[in-house]
C-alpha cells in the first residue's frame, strides 16, 4: 500500500456489500467482490460500483486473479455451522467454501493481504467440539498469519440482536501482548475457547467498548406515507 492511500479490499462471498458499506465508512477501498448468487450481485450493482465484482463459484478462482490487496474478508456461508442447520461443519457443500477462501491465501503467496476477516455464526464455537474452528485458526496460523476471535453483537450499533463470531488475522507479528480476555468482544465461550488452544497463535486487539446506543427501531424505521401504495 502507497503511504496516505486507503487500504485495498478483497471481499469474497459479498452479498448485496453490507461489509463494502463497513469497510468505506473507515476509509478502504473495495477492489474486488466475489459471491456466487446472481440476484445478490444484481441488488450490490444498484448501491455500488460493481466492475470489480466477479458472480462466480469461489471454487472457479485462483490467487493470481486476485488483485494487490491489504485486507480480505470471508463472510462464508454458515449453513452447514448454524445450530438451525444440519451442522454437517467445514465438511458441508456450503460451509466448506471457506477451504477454498483459505486456498486462494495460500497461491498469493507473498502477494496475500496483511489482514483478513472472517466472519460467521456463533455455531462456529461448538461445530464438531470445536475442531472447525481450531482448524480455521490453525490454517491462518500455517499461512502466517496470529489472530483473535470475537464475538460481537450487532445491537451494540443498531437496533438489532444479531450475534457474529470473527476471527481477525494480521500478518504483524506481535510479542508479549497485553490486554484481557475478559473485554466485552471476548464474552466466556470465545475466552475459554482461546484459554484451551494455547499452542494456537493468538493476537489481542483489545477493542475499546461501544458507547450506549440510545436509538431505536422505531427511531430509524422508514414510515410510509398515507399516499403510499402498500
Amino acid at each position: 500500500m502507497l503511504k496516505g492511500q486507503p487500504p485495498r479490499v478483497a471481499e469474497f462471498f459479498a452479498g448485496i456489500g453490507l461489509v463494502r458499506m463497513a469497510l468505506e465508512q473507515e476509509g478502504c477501498r473495495v477492489v474486488f467482490s466475489n459471491d456466487i448468487s446472481r440476484k445478490k450481485y444484481e441488488i450490490y450493482a444498484e448501491n455500488f460500483d460493481a466492475s470489480n465484482y466477479l458472480c462466480s463459484d469461489i471454487r472457479n478462482l485462483h490467487g493470481i486473479s486476485i488483485p494487490d490487496i491489504e485486507i480480505a474478508t470471508a463472510s462464508f456461508p454458515c449453513t452447514d455451522l448454524s445450530l438451525a442447520g444440519n451442522r454437517a461443519g467445514l465438511e458441508g457443500s456450503e460451509s466448506s467454501t471457506l477451504l477454498e477462501f483459505l486456498r486462494i491465501l495460500k497461491e498469493m503467496g507473498q502477494r496475500k493481504p496483511a489482514m483478513v476477516m472472517l466472519e460467521n455464526v456463533t455455531g462456529f464455537v461448538s461445530s464438531y467440539q470445536g475442531k472447525d474452528l481450531y482448524r480455521a485458526i490453525k490454517e491462518l496460523n500455517y499461512l502466517g498469519y496470529q489472530c483473535d476471535l470475537m464475538l460481537l453483537d450487532a445491537k451494540w450499533f443498531v437496533p438489532q440482536s444479531r450475534q457474529r463470531v470473527f476471527i481477525i488475522g494480521s500478518l504483524e507479528v506481535q510479542q508479549n501482548q497485553s490486554g484481557s480476555l475478559d473485554g466485552f468482544s471476548h464474552p466466556p465461550v470465545v475466552a475459554d475457547f482461546m484459554r484451551r488452544n494455547v499452542d494456537l497463535e493468538w493476537r489481542n486487539f483489545s477493542l475499546p467498548t461501544p458507547s450506549i446506543r440510545r436509538t431505536n427501531l422505531s427511531s430509524i424505521v422508514e414510515k410510509f406515507n398515507p399516499s403510499d401504495e402498500i
